[in-house]
């Protein structure tokens, strides 16, 4: 039988180079991870996470605790599904940072298990950009993702609406009022919003 490991987690912020007018994309993009060294994969493929405070732990998908599935590992950069709700990266040996190794390391994607779920189109989180998602200015020519919910309790009203991701500009929408370049080297477009 397994035992359950607690993942310690905080929030990273990720930023991109961006295209004028906006110089930059900032957003919840992932939260590091620490374990003890495991006799199996840590968090494979299939398995779940339950979070206490800023710790993560395995626990059976039908633990009344399970928040969120694991739906994609890697070794090297994440490639995670579109709406992926949570990124972590997983450390073996208990170093934060160190590099990912056969026994357990690496980036989990995780998809929670209920709604809502902060990686879906215009939520204001996940660790993707995708379209459908919005923006607001930030300082210093920057961009951040929040949710397009106008109404809602959102720190930051959302000013631009993601309508297409494309690997050159010049491809953006003519209605395209805001360029910017996200962590996979592609250019959101994104248009004002009324």
């Amino acid at each position: 039988m397994r035992t359950a490991l607690l993942l310690a987690a905080a929030a990273l912020l990720a930023g991109a180079a961006g295209c004028a007018p906006a110089t930059g994309y900032t957003g919840q993009r992932a939260a590091a991870v620490t374990t003890a060294p495991a006799t199996g994969p840590l968090l494979p493929v299939g398995s779940c996470a339950a979070r206490s405070g800023t710790a993560y732990r395995e626990v059976a998908c039908d633990d009344r605790d399970a928040l969120a599935r694991v739906t994609r590992r890697a070794s090297g950069p994440p490639d995670c599904p579109a709406t992926t709700d949570l990124l972590l990266t997983v450390t073996a040996g208990g170093a934060v940072g160190a590099t990912a190794s056969p026994s357990g390391g690496g980036y989990a994607c995780l998809r929670d298990l209920r709604p809502p779920h902060p990686g879906d189109p215009g939520q204001g989180g996940g660790p993707n950009t995708i379209v459908g998602d919005c923006l607001y200015s930030a300082a210093s020519g920057r961009a951040g993702e929040t949710a397009c919910d106008r109404a809602g309790a959102s720190a930051h009203p959302a000013r631009y609406r993601i309508t297409a991701l494309v690997t050159d500009r010049a491809r953006c929408p003519s209605t395209t009022a805001l360029y910017v370049t996200e962590p996979r080297g592609r250019t959101a477009c994104a248009e004002r919003l009324p």
